[in-house]
Protein backbone atom coordinates (compact mmCIF):
# COMPACT_ATOMS: atom_id res chain seq x y z
CA UNK A 1 0.00 0.00 0.00
CA UNK A 2 0.98 3.77 -0.80
CA UNK A 3 2.30 4.98 2.17
CA UNK A 4 2.65 9.17 2.70
CA UNK A 5 4.93 11.49 4.90
CA UNK A 6 3.39 14.88 6.12
CA UNK A 7 6.04 17.66 5.19
CA UNK A 8 3.68 20.62 5.99
CA UNK A 9 1.44 20.78 9.23
CA UNK A 10 -2.04 21.60 9.01
CA UNK A 11 -5.40 21.29 11.07
CA UNK A 12 -8.22 19.42 10.09
CA UNK A 13 -12.10 19.47 11.39
CA UNK A 14 -12.91 16.76 13.89
CA UNK A 15 -15.45 14.40 13.50
CA UNK A 16 -17.00 12.10 15.76
CA UNK A 17 -17.41 8.67 16.15
CA UNK A 18 -20.93 8.50 14.35
CA UNK A 19 -19.79 10.71 12.06
CA UNK A 20 -20.90 14.21 13.47
CA UNK A 21 -18.99 17.13 13.13
CA UNK A 22 -16.96 18.06 16.51
CA UNK A 23 -16.32 21.66 17.81
CA UNK A 24 -12.36 21.20 17.31
CA UNK A 25 -10.09 20.74 15.09
CA UNK A 26 -6.88 18.41 15.01
CA UNK A 27 -3.33 18.88 13.66
CA UNK A 28 -1.71 16.83 11.37
CA UNK A 29 2.01 16.65 12.46
CA UNK A 30 4.74 17.25 10.07
CA UNK A 31 6.96 14.02 9.87
CA UNK A 32 4.00 11.91 10.78
CA UNK A 33 3.34 9.06 8.38
CA UNK A 34 -0.34 7.96 6.72
CA UNK A 35 -1.09 4.38 4.61
CA UNK A 36 -3.81 4.71 1.95
CA UNK A 37 -6.64 2.57 2.75
CA UNK A 38 -8.73 1.40 -0.29
CA UNK A 39 -12.68 1.74 0.55
CA UNK A 40 -15.56 1.89 -1.44
CA UNK A 41 -17.14 4.64 0.34
CA UNK A 42 -15.73 7.70 2.77
CA UNK A 43 -17.21 8.42 6.44
CA UNK A 44 -17.06 11.66 6.04
CA UNK A 45 -15.94 13.25 2.59
CA UNK A 46 -16.93 12.28 -0.76
CA UNK A 47 -16.20 9.40 -3.35
CA UNK A 48 -12.94 11.25 -4.78
CA UNK A 49 -11.29 11.73 -1.92
CA UNK A 50 -8.26 9.81 -0.45
CA UNK A 51 -8.38 7.82 2.95
CA UNK A 52 -5.36 7.68 4.75
CA UNK A 53 -4.74 5.39 7.84
CA UNK A 54 -2.12 6.74 10.45
CA UNK A 55 0.78 4.68 11.56
CA UNK A 56 3.18 4.86 14.12
CA UNK A 57 3.03 7.71 16.35
CA UNK A 58 -0.68 8.39 14.65
CA UNK A 59 -1.73 4.72 14.66
CA UNK A 60 -5.52 4.66 14.80
CA UNK A 61 -6.10 7.57 13.50
CA UNK A 62 -7.83 8.69 9.99
CA UNK A 63 -7.81 11.37 7.45
CA UNK A 64 -9.88 12.14 4.39
CA UNK A 65 -8.58 14.74 2.15
CA UNK A 66 -8.36 15.34 -1.56
CA UNK A 67 -5.43 14.92 -4.11
CA UNK A 68 -5.06 18.71 -3.98
CA UNK A 69 -4.29 18.52 -0.51
CA UNK A 70 -2.24 15.56 -0.52
CA UNK A 71 -0.05 16.96 -2.65
CA UNK A 72 0.33 20.08 -1.01
CA UNK A 73 0.94 18.50 2.48
CA UNK A 74 2.52 15.06 1.51
CA UNK A 75 5.25 13.21 -0.20
CA UNK A 76 5.40 9.45 -1.21
CA UNK A 77 7.29 7.85 1.50
CA UNK A 78 9.31 4.26 1.14
CA UNK A 79 9.88 3.11 4.70
CA UNK A 80 11.96 0.51 3.18
CA UNK A 81 14.32 2.92 1.63
CA UNK A 82 14.27 5.04 4.58
CA UNK A 83 14.99 2.50 6.88
CA UNK A 84 18.07 1.43 4.83
CA UNK A 85 19.10 5.19 4.50
CA UNK A 86 19.50 5.63 7.87
CA UNK A 87 21.17 2.31 8.84
CA UNK A 88 23.62 2.69 6.34
CA UNK A 89 24.25 5.97 7.60
CA UNK A 90 24.34 5.43 11.00
CA UNK A 91 24.89 1.69 11.38
CA UNK A 92 22.03 -1.03 12.01
CA UNK A 93 21.43 0.10 15.90
CA UNK A 94 21.76 3.58 15.68
CA UNK A 95 19.67 4.04 12.66
CA UNK A 96 17.00 1.73 14.16
CA UNK A 97 16.54 4.00 16.83
CA UNK A 98 16.43 6.90 14.70
CA UNK A 99 13.94 5.16 12.53
CA UNK A 100 11.55 4.76 15.29
CA UNK A 101 11.33 8.59 16.52
CA UNK A 102 14.58 9.11 18.81
CA UNK A 103 15.97 12.07 18.45
CA UNK A 104 19.42 12.05 16.35
CA UNK A 105 21.67 14.19 18.70
CA UNK A 106 20.17 11.49 21.85
CA UNK A 107 21.33 8.45 19.53
CA UNK A 108 24.35 9.28 18.71
CA UNK A 109 25.23 10.04 22.02
CA UNK A 110 25.03 6.52 22.72
CA UNK A 111 27.85 4.11 22.54
CA UNK A 112 27.51 1.36 20.45
CA UNK A 113 27.12 -1.18 22.71
CA UNK A 114 24.35 1.27 24.58
CA UNK A 115 22.44 1.35 21.00
CA UNK A 116 22.61 -2.68 20.48
CA UNK A 117 21.23 -3.20 24.09
CA UNK A 118 18.26 -0.59 23.36
CA UNK A 119 17.73 -1.77 19.97
CA UNK A 120 17.67 -5.13 21.97
CA UNK A 121 15.40 -3.87 25.00
CA UNK A 122 12.53 -2.57 22.45
CA UNK A 123 12.29 -5.96 20.23
CA UNK A 124 8.72 -5.05 19.99
CA UNK A 125 9.47 -2.24 17.58
CA UNK A 126 6.75 -1.90 14.89
CA UNK A 127 5.71 0.43 12.35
Amino acid sequence: MEKYKCIKAFQVEKYGDEGELLDETIEIAEGTVWQVEETPYNFVAGNDAIRLIGTGKVYGSWLEIYQEKLDEHFIEYDLDKHFNELTDKYGYNKGTLIFHGMPVDEVLAYTDNDAEADVEAKASFSE
